[in-house]
């Protein structure tokens, strides 16, 4: 196994571990930017599994979706 390869299991088996020693906040930052991730890729996965809508019409929907959203005044 090469350095490199040890050097990137080390790195994901410890989470940037030596950052919190070196500066908290960038730890905290990082934390709640893993937390988003994990977030966004469940919400995929679910998106993934649930299928297609049989006849479904984009024009329609983003119609829908601007006049719903669109600014007023």
């Amino acid at each position: 196994m090469s350095a490199l390869r040890k050097l990137v299991l080390l790195v994901r088996s410890r989470p940037f571990s030596w950052v919190r020693a070196a500066d908290p906040s960038a730890q905290c930052q990082f934390e709640v930017e893993e937390t988003k991730k994990e977030s966004l890729i469940n919400e995929l996965k679910k998106g993934e599994h649930s299928g297609y809508v049989p006849a479904f019409d984009g024009d329609s929907f983003l119609k829908d979706l601007h006049s719903k959203h669109a600014r007023k005044g």
